[in-house]
């Protein structure tokens, strides 16, 4: 015993009773969250540019960025619309084709 009253001995509990289960986040949403900070990143070519506009509410989409591109196609292919109207467009350079990329590989 200690001088406060109590066993100075604790059994070790590990991380177990931490673990809830799953993601609730489903692999397409993620994916979907992927794919549009990449292009986000690719057409504002600043990281810092790209993170305000993804995790910002955006009043022409009504939702953040991110959020709504992982929710759906139909909200990636929204968000994806708005990046290309938003991002700057730069002289010379090579033109990026975002059909790639414009459908998520889960749906």
């Amino acid at each position: 015993m200690t001088t406060t009253g109590k066993s100075a001995y604790m059994p070790y509990r590990g991380n177990a009773h931490r673990l809830k289960g799953a993601s609730p986040l489903t692999p397409q949403y993620l994916e979907r969250q992927s794919l549009i900070a990449n292009l986000a990143y690719m057409h504002f070519g600043n990281r810092d540019h790209a993170i305000a506009f993804l995790n910002a509410h955006n009043a022409s989409l009504g939702a953040k960025p991110l959020d709504l591109a992982g929710d759906s196609t139909e909200g990636y292919a929204a968000v994806h619309g708005e990046i290309l109207r938003q991002a700057p467009r730069k002289a010379g350079a090579i033109p990026f084709d975002t059909a790639i990329i414009k459908e998520p590989l889960c749906q």
